[in-house]
């Protein structure tokens, strides 16, 4: 009769979805328990379980945007920041036989280092930082002959990068590469024309590179004018938009 006037009761409860999941909020314990470190965590509702998300192994998103090496949760790891520096030199950068400074703190968990490729050469300084993991990461590397303004640290970049500063270099070439955190060979390279005089001149250009999705880095080197070694270099972390 209800239906007929129009009028219906309230609908039937429905069961909340089994998803093939047998377990509830009760204690449940494994015979193998092991303890880690969790940072930027978050609650996602879902139908059937709600989902615990976490940073990108073992950091938090926000300092994995600012780091250029190594690659969080890697095999390379660093737990002292000179051997991290001279990593970084070495089988990033690509200097030979360079010289590594003793440490320069900044504050408990930062500081910098100063590399040179000889003992009168000039000065690249590469900035480390100790994360929430408790490793040591590269955030970034500069000289004083190469200002790069394009890409900003932590951009978010597709293929062609742009890239734009001033530097001044042996027969102004500026040696571009891009690299993707935990590859051993860039995914892309190139060069840019600024200076060969005495003054920083602009310069500015694009770089191709393979698309592979995740973080990485743009790096920046002179080469010497003597026998063609990395001389100097800067780096600049990124990221990959959608899509790389």
């Amino acid at each position: 009769m209800l239906a007929g006037l129009g009028l219906m009761g309230p609908p039937a409860a429905t069961a909340a979805p089994r998803c093939g999941i047998d377990w509830g909020s009760l204690l449940d314990i494994s015979g193998q328990v092991t303890e880690a470190r969790i940072v930027e965590v978050r609650a996602a509702a879902l139908r059937c379980y709600t989902r615990l998300l976490t940073g990108e192994d073992g950091v938090s998103d926000a300092e994995a945007a600012t780091i250029v090496y190594p690659k969080p949760g890697g095999s390379v790891r660093f737990d002292d920041p000179r051997d991290l520096a001279g990593s970084f030199a070495v089988d990033l950068v690509g200097f030979t036989d360079p010289l590594i400074s003793d440490f320069m703190q900044g504050d408990s968990r930062s500081g910098e280092f100063a590399v040179r490729a000889e003992e009168n050469g000039p000065v690249t300084t590469v900035l480390v930082r100790q994360m929430s993991d408790q490793q040591w990461y590269v955030l970034g590397a500069t000289t004083s002959d190469i200002e790069v303004t394009v890409p900003g640290p932590g951009a978010n970049v597709d293929s062609p990068v742009q890239v734009a500063g001033q530097a001044r270099a042996f027969e102004g070439t500026v040696r571009v590469t891009v690299h993707g955190r935990g590859w051993d060979e860039p995914v892309g390279e190139g060069f840019v024309t600024a200076s060969g005089g005495p003054e920083l001149g602009p310069f500015s250009g694009e770089i191709g590179f393979t698309k592979h999705g995740g973080r990485g880095s743009v790096l920046f080197t002179i080469d010497s004018a003597r026998d063609g070694s990395v001389w100097q270099a800067a780096a600049v972390p990124v990221g990959f938009a959608a899509g790389c």
